[in-house]
């Protein structure tokens, strides 16, 4: 899997990509409009680029499989630094028609996939003490998930201390991976 960061041309052709495939899926229709509103709101917004560069802005970026032309999913992240502390948030991840078709078991694990593969990049990132990469749980759903994230690090709890790594809810909806 890779990061990709968004310019203008690929962010147009990822959302020709993403409806193309929804009708051809024939996904419902209103998903397909959200998705043409969704793409419409970064281009608009010019919430696309380098997230490492945009610090305190929210930015769009892609998650690609190594054989795929366009992202799988779409991560809306913010970048903070207080010093030597690195935060990097992930707000929401939005997933392709291709994903969104998948049947329950099989979205989660990708769901899964996903997401663990943005923390371990972005862990890598926040490398002094007290850096962090944290999850917000917009939705009652996206929170069990990160509840279910949250039992399985304290499963691995002395792993994770060996690693410098704190792994614990920050307020309701925010799940944080913090370096000690």
């Amino acid at each position: 899997m890779n990061i990709i960061s968004f310019d203008e041309e690929l962010l147009k052709t990822t959302a020709r990509h993403w409806i193309d495939r929804g009708i051809a899926l024939n996904l419902d229709d209103e998903l397909i409009e959200l998705n043409e509103q969704f793409f419409e709101h970064i281009q608009a917004s010019k919430d696309y680029g380098d997230y490492l560069t945009r610090e305190s802005l929210n930015t769009y970026i892609g998650i690609c499989e190594d054989d795929c032309d366009h992202p799988n999913v779409i991560v809306e992240v913010g970048y903070h630094r207080r010093g030597r502390e690195l935060t990097l948030k992930i707000f929401d991840i939005y997933i392709s028609p291709e994903l969104d078709s998948l049947v329950d078991s099989e979205y989660d694990s990708k769901y899964a996939e996903y997401l663990i593969f943005i923390i371990q990049k972005f862990l890598q990132h926040a490398d002094c003490s007290g850096s962090a990469t944290k999850i917000y749980a917009r939705t009652d759903y996206s929170q069990a998930f990160l509840q279910r994230m949250h039992d399985a690090a304290e499963s691995i709890k002395s792993e994770l201390d060996k690693a410098g790594l704190t792994v614990k809810f920050e307020g309701k909806r925010w799940l944080a991976f913090r370096r000690q």
